[in-house]
């Protein structure tokens, strides 16, 4: 995880902020995945539900591979 991170309220660097993390290395949970706007050449955005709910965008995030390993389509 980069420093900075937004959580959103849709999977769009447009929409709102929700929380932005502080420190590197910053945990979040995930829930599931949806395809949206591409960030970074990455367009998988999790939806996160810890340490709030919204969506992160998955360039962001150290997955090793997006979309996550065994992480389901949200719909």
């Amino acid at each position: 995880l980069v420093r900075g991170v937004h959580i959103r309220s849709w999977p769009t660097a447009n929409s709102a902020r929700l929380k932005t993390l502080g420190r590197m290395g910053s945990k979040v949970t995930i829930t599931c995945f949806v395809t949206g706007q591409k960030t970074n050449g990455d367009s998988i955005w999790y939806h996160t539900v810890r340490p709030l709910a919204g969506f992160v965008s998955g360039s962001l995030l150290n997955t090793g591979h997006d979309p996550a390993f065994k992480v389901p389509a949200c719909w």
